[in-house]
Protein backbone atom coordinates (compact mmCIF):
# COMPACT_ATOMS: atom_id res chain seq x y z
CA UNK A 1 0.00 0.00 0.00
CA UNK A 2 1.50 3.54 -0.70
CA UNK A 3 1.87 6.41 1.70
CA UNK A 4 3.47 9.24 1.53
CA UNK A 5 6.87 7.92 1.98
CA UNK A 6 6.45 6.05 -1.08
CA UNK A 7 9.25 6.84 -3.24
CA UNK A 8 9.83 6.52 -6.65
CA UNK A 9 12.57 3.49 -7.64
CA UNK A 10 13.39 5.70 -10.43
CA UNK A 11 14.08 9.31 -9.06
CA UNK A 12 13.45 8.84 -5.21
CA UNK A 13 11.03 11.20 -4.96
CA UNK A 14 8.06 10.70 -2.50
CA UNK A 15 4.36 11.43 -2.93
CA UNK A 16 5.07 14.64 -1.03
CA UNK A 17 7.68 15.66 -3.11
CA UNK A 18 6.14 15.27 -6.19
CA UNK A 19 2.96 17.16 -4.62
CA UNK A 20 5.48 20.01 -3.48
CA UNK A 21 7.31 20.15 -7.09
CA UNK A 22 3.62 20.71 -8.86
CA UNK A 23 5.39 17.94 -11.44
CA UNK A 24 2.86 15.32 -13.02
CA UNK A 25 -0.42 14.16 -11.95
CA UNK A 26 0.29 14.73 -8.06
CA UNK A 27 -0.41 10.98 -6.58
CA UNK A 28 3.08 9.77 -6.33
CA UNK A 29 4.58 6.89 -7.83
CA UNK A 30 2.34 3.68 -8.93
CA UNK A 31 3.19 0.17 -8.73
CA UNK A 32 3.38 -1.56 -12.17
CA UNK A 33 3.37 -4.99 -13.24
CA UNK A 34 6.75 -5.70 -12.95
CA UNK A 35 6.75 -4.79 -8.73
CA UNK A 36 8.79 -1.44 -9.22
CA UNK A 37 7.42 1.87 -8.03
CA UNK A 38 7.58 4.45 -9.97
CA UNK A 39 6.19 8.53 -10.69
CA UNK A 40 4.18 9.72 -13.69
CA UNK A 41 7.35 12.11 -14.74
CA UNK A 42 9.72 8.64 -14.72
CA UNK A 43 7.02 7.14 -16.48
CA UNK A 44 6.54 9.21 -19.21
CA UNK A 45 10.28 9.73 -19.40
CA UNK A 46 10.27 5.90 -20.29
CA UNK A 47 7.70 5.91 -22.47
CA UNK A 48 8.76 8.43 -24.66
CA UNK A 49 12.43 6.75 -25.08
CA UNK A 50 10.73 3.44 -25.03
CA UNK A 51 11.52 1.02 -28.02
CA UNK A 52 8.46 0.69 -30.00
CA UNK A 53 9.02 -2.01 -32.49
CA UNK A 54 5.75 -1.93 -34.77
CA UNK A 55 6.52 -4.33 -37.12
CA UNK A 56 6.18 -7.41 -34.66
CA UNK A 57 3.61 -7.12 -31.59
CA UNK A 58 3.82 -10.31 -30.84
CA UNK A 59 7.64 -9.37 -29.66
CA UNK A 60 6.67 -5.85 -28.34
CA UNK A 61 4.54 -8.30 -25.77
CA UNK A 62 7.11 -10.47 -25.04
CA UNK A 63 9.56 -7.92 -23.98
CA UNK A 64 6.85 -6.22 -21.85
CA UNK A 65 7.02 -10.07 -20.59
CA UNK A 66 10.35 -9.55 -19.49
CA UNK A 67 9.70 -6.55 -16.88
CA UNK A 68 10.25 -7.20 -13.64
CA UNK A 69 12.24 -10.90 -14.56
CA UNK A 70 15.60 -10.88 -13.58
CA UNK A 71 18.70 -11.19 -15.04
CA UNK A 72 19.95 -14.20 -15.13
CA UNK A 73 16.57 -15.54 -15.79
CA UNK A 74 16.84 -13.37 -19.45
CA UNK A 75 20.04 -14.49 -19.77
CA UNK A 76 20.32 -18.43 -18.63
CA UNK A 77 16.85 -19.93 -18.22
CA UNK A 78 14.29 -18.57 -20.61
CA UNK A 79 13.42 -19.68 -24.01
CA UNK A 80 13.23 -16.75 -25.99
CA UNK A 81 13.78 -15.87 -29.42
CA UNK A 82 17.09 -14.09 -30.35
CA UNK A 83 15.68 -11.73 -33.29
CA UNK A 84 15.33 -7.61 -31.72
CA UNK A 85 14.01 -6.64 -29.61
CA UNK A 86 14.15 -9.23 -27.44
CA UNK A 87 17.85 -9.98 -28.46
CA UNK A 88 18.97 -6.39 -26.71
CA UNK A 89 17.33 -7.37 -23.57
CA UNK A 90 18.83 -10.52 -23.72
CA UNK A 91 22.52 -8.57 -24.03
CA UNK A 92 21.58 -6.44 -21.25
CA UNK A 93 21.22 -9.26 -19.44
CA UNK A 94 24.50 -11.38 -20.02
CA UNK A 95 25.96 -8.27 -19.07
CA UNK A 96 24.75 -7.78 -15.89
CA UNK A 97 25.07 -11.57 -15.04
CA UNK A 98 28.66 -11.39 -16.19
CA UNK A 99 29.19 -8.16 -13.65
CA UNK A 100 27.79 -10.78 -10.94
CA UNK A 101 24.14 -8.82 -10.52
CA UNK A 102 22.24 -11.65 -11.75
CA UNK A 103 19.26 -10.77 -9.46
CA UNK A 104 18.65 -7.66 -10.52
CA UNK A 105 15.27 -7.10 -12.54
CA UNK A 106 14.68 -5.76 -16.26
CA UNK A 107 13.38 -2.27 -16.40
CA UNK A 108 12.88 -1.02 -19.40
CA UNK A 109 14.60 -0.92 -23.31
CA UNK A 110 15.03 2.36 -24.80
CA UNK A 111 14.80 4.09 -28.28
CA UNK A 112 18.79 4.27 -28.24
CA UNK A 113 19.52 0.43 -27.25
CA UNK A 114 20.09 0.57 -23.71
CA UNK A 115 18.47 -1.29 -21.06
CA UNK A 116 17.83 -0.41 -17.59
CA UNK A 117 17.79 -2.80 -14.24
CA UNK A 118 16.61 -2.45 -10.81
CA UNK A 119 18.96 -3.66 -7.82
CA UNK A 120 16.85 -5.78 -5.51
CA UNK A 121 17.05 -3.78 -2.76
CA UNK A 122 15.62 -0.69 -4.95
CA UNK A 123 18.37 1.57 -4.02
CA UNK A 124 20.42 1.48 -7.38
CA UNK A 125 20.13 1.17 -11.11
CA UNK A 126 22.38 0.08 -13.94
CA UNK A 127 22.02 1.20 -17.60
CA UNK A 128 23.81 -0.75 -20.08
CA UNK A 129 24.01 0.34 -23.43
CA UNK A 130 24.21 -1.40 -26.77
CA UNK A 131 28.00 -2.15 -26.55
CA UNK A 132 28.09 -3.54 -23.12
CA UNK A 133 29.05 -0.98 -20.90
CA UNK A 134 27.26 -0.32 -17.66
CA UNK A 135 26.66 2.44 -15.56
CA UNK A 136 25.62 2.01 -11.74
CA UNK A 137 23.63 5.01 -10.36
CA UNK A 138 21.60 4.66 -6.67
CA UNK A 139 19.03 6.02 -6.33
Amino acid sequence: MRSQDTKCDICDRSVSEIREQGEGDGTGPQLNAGGIWICSECMLDFSTRRAVFEDDLQLEHNLDSLVGKNAGAIAMTLNLPYVKPIKVVIDGAIAVQESLRSPWTFVTLDSDGNTLWLSPDRKSVVRVDPEGNLEVQTI
